[in-house]
């Protein structure tokens, strides 16, 4: 019997979506035979297959200070370019598309009449029993709603506010590892220039590791330790860890709320689905700062690690992702 031929499309603005793909990726080709698609080239984070097909997409450009610079997103979106790809991304060769927030493939898909399901961590975040920033954010809620918009979905979220939603899905390095507190807090804040956090860390009472997409090489200066995007640097690292100061973003905070890593989320300016994190982390008792800032991130991570989140231990829900993807394809075969 011939296997369903399926397109993973994921979004490579970031590297949770990449994360999530290479947990998954697994077990969903033991059911189905699964190509990649790769669309947004900002993930430091190496997919666990070579992409069939790989675009630019629509992209969202940081200006260094922890927001979304808005003139140069829009100078390096190609509004001509993205018709383009969705055009030539070639969606009819599969019998369905696993979209996670990813807009060109949902498009074509939808040109072309191919079966869509979308799996991310944004489709919880729109669920309206998920916790909603008191933030009055209109554009970011339009983005959220629809940059990426399906009718049939499976969200993901730090807790399952709505039956419909699951639990994070956790890489087996993380998921399995023992987690024993060392001497250095974490930082990833991938919207933060260099000379920004140092600035606001090096001046505080604790040592950092600090993964940055600008450094090429380990560097130690004062009481920071500056490392290169490394998955396997950064897994053993966090594991071993003091605390974590993240953006607000999904598959970090999951892995550190696992674990009972204590934690300290800076949501990124502009971005609607960080700041419904940072408000969904704080009704679980984990900091969350408006803006890096040296006293207010020193009172932060002492409260933190003085009242870590309670373990979480998730389970390992990619058997109950597939039975839904299973479940879902018989209900469109009908």
């Amino acid at each position: 019997m011939q296997r369903t031929k399926v397109l993973y499309a994921i979004q490579g603005t970031g590297n949770g979506h990449v994360s999530r793909a290479r947990a998954l990726y697994p077990k969903l080709i033991e059911e189905f035979d699964v190509d990649l698609a790769l669309v947004g080239g900002n993930s430091d984070v190496d997919l666990p297959s070579a992409p069939v097909w790989t675009g630019k997409g629509i992209s969202m450009e940081y200006g260094g200070d922890g927001s979304v610079d808005i003139l140069k997103t829009l100078v390096s979106n190609n509004i001509f370019k993205v018709f383009r790809e969705v055009r030539e991304i070639p969606v009819e060769q599969y019998d369905f598309i696993i979209n996670d927030f990813e807009s060109i493939s949902l498009r074509a898909a939808k040109r072309r009449k191919v079966p869509v399901l979308g799996l991310s961590h944004q489709a919880a975040v729109a669920n309206p029993k998920s916790p909603k920033t008191k933030k009055v954010m209109p554009m970011g809620k339009l983005v959220l709603n629809n940059y990426a918009p399906v009718r049939d979905s499976i969200g993901f979220h730090y807790q399952r506010y709505a039956n419909d939603i699951l639990l994070p899905i956790i890489h087996d390095d993380i998921l399995h590892a023992y987690y024993m507190p060392g001497d250095r807090v974490v930082v990833y804040l991938p919207a933060y220039s260099k000379a920004e956090i140092s600035e606001k860390l090096s001046s505080l009472p604790y040592k950092f590791s600090i993964f940055h997409k600008s450094i090429e090489s380990e560097q130690e200066m004062g009481n920071i330790r500056w490392n290169p995007i490394s998955g396997k640097k950064f897994s053993e690292e966090l594991i071993s860890s003091k605390a974590v100061v993240c953006s607000a973003g999904f598959e970090l905070p999951s892995e550190c709320l696992h674990h009972g890593i204590p934690l300290v989320v800076v949501p990124i300016a502009g971005q609607y689905e960080q700041w419904c994190n940072a408000e969904a982390l704080g009704l679980m008792g984990v900091p969350a700062l408006e803006s890096l800032s040296s006293s207010k991130l020193e009172n932060a991570l002492a409260k933190a690690i003085a009242q870590p989140v309670k373990p979480q231990h998730y389970p390992d829900v990619r058997g109950e992702v597939i039975h839904q993807i299973k479940s879902w394809w018989e209900r469109m075969r009908k």
